[in-house]
């Protein structure tokens, strides 16, 4: 029996992951929506299977947690489409691969039970195979092993979790945003210029998370990952873990880990500098945002660290009267307020007038370009 073209993963492939690879080749995985399949480079990584592009690419577009692994069997059915099929059923979701051949399919199969069941399937498999078998076996015993000595145990539940959160607001990052996971992929994908990470509170409001988002020759990466709180800090929950002693170590890990090609997304831009209002141009008509001569209130109160603003003990005197020595102007009625949440999550208003704004900004260079033409 001729055995199939796979070769054993490499160190130099694993470089998104410190798991050990098991066995890895070209496998079809069935889209859940259009049915087809499509072909990827496939990794048996710990319990995990990686779905890659190519067996060279770094980092995988998709991983199936075996843990969740409940049967599998193989799939006769169709017999006028070739290859051979196999479905791997789990907790909350069927998965249709198929292989190039039977051959291929069974040594998919050993490796898939060795790896969930810790034992050797009875399968017609070749001495040399079962031996493999026993060597990956062992090894994945010993690396759970160490992952339950290594893993710090996780943080005993808070008697409040907003109050939890209350005692770290001034440890947390600058890329903070209290935001869900819908609206941290929007928000990445509305200021990409700023920033493509981003810390987030935890769906079960005791725990953290990162959202990034990546766009690299128009293909768009969103992946989202768990920040458990420990006693001893605050692990990513990734590969065997990674404990830091703080939030902001965890980000600056995701900033050193990919040599700067993540940039977390400062929550401290969310407030203008400067009084600006909108006013009309005369000569070209467009409308324009001004920024209004500093007004001298005596001595800036000195700048705090830390995010967490206090609030005055009384309130505010009143603004000192308008200088003579300030130009006239013509100040058009300023819109009523309308509210704005962080980095453009703004109301249908606002996008009114970002529209009508786009439409006399095209007007205008439309004319330019006519003058042009016909000088």
């Amino acid at each position: 029996m001729a055995l199939p073209k796979v070769t054993l993963a490499t160190p130099a492939r694993s470089r998104a992951s410190h798991i050990p690879g098991y066995y890895e080749g070209f496998v079809e995985k069935q889209d859940s929506e259009t049915k087809d399949y499509k072909k990827f480079w496939t990794v048996l990584r710990g319990n995990h299977l990686c779905f890659q592009v190519t067996s060279r690419e770094p980092t995988y577009l998709e991983r199936v947690d075996l843990d969740e692994f409940i049967s599998m069997e193989d799939d006769n059915k169709d017999k006028s489409q070739p290859g051979a099929k196999l479905t791997l059923r789990l907790k909350r979701r069927k998965l249709k691969l198929r292989m190039d051949s039977v051959e291929a399919r069974e040594e998919w199969k050993g490796f898939i039970h060795t790896v969930v069941k810790l034992e050797i399937p009875k399968l017609s498999l070749l001495p040399g195979q079962i031996q493999r078998l026993l060597a990956m076996r062992d090894e994945e015993i010993d690396r759970r092993a160490k992952l339950t000595i290594s893993s710090p145990p996780r943080k005993q539940e808070q008697e409040s979790s907003q109050d939890f959160y209350d005692d770290v607001e001034n440890t947390l990052p600058s890329c903070y945003h209290k935001v869900s996971r819908v609206e941290a992929e929007m928000v990445l994908e509305r200021n990409s210029e700023l920033g493509n990470i981003l810390l987030r509170p935890g769906s079960d409001n005791k725990n953290f998370s990162i959202t990034v988002r990546q766009v690299v020759n128009g293909v768009v990466s969103v992946r989202h990952y768990r920040v458990r709180c420990s006693d001893n800090g605050y692990i990513i929950d990734v590969d065997q873990g990674i404990l830091q002693s703080s939030l902001q170590g965890v980000i600056d890990h995701f900033v050193k880990y990919t040599n700067g090609i993540l940039k977390p997304l400062d929550n401290s831009q969310d407030y203008e500098e400067h009084l600006t209002i909108l006013k009309r141009d005369n000569e070209s008509g467009e409308v324009i945002n001004e920024e209004l001569p500093a007004a001298n209130t005596g001595p800036s109160p000195p700048s705090k660290p830390g995010k967490k603003a206090l609030c005055p003990s009384k309130p505010s005197p009143a603004p000192p009267d308008r200088p003579d020595d300030y130009p006239e102007r013509s100040i058009p009625p300023i819109p009523p307020k309308v509210s704005k949440d962080i980095f453009g999550l703004s109301t249908d208003a606002s996008q009114e007038l970002h529209e009508k704004l786009m439409k006399r900004r095209k007007y205008i260079e439309a004319s330019e370009s006519k003058a042009k033409l016909n000088p």
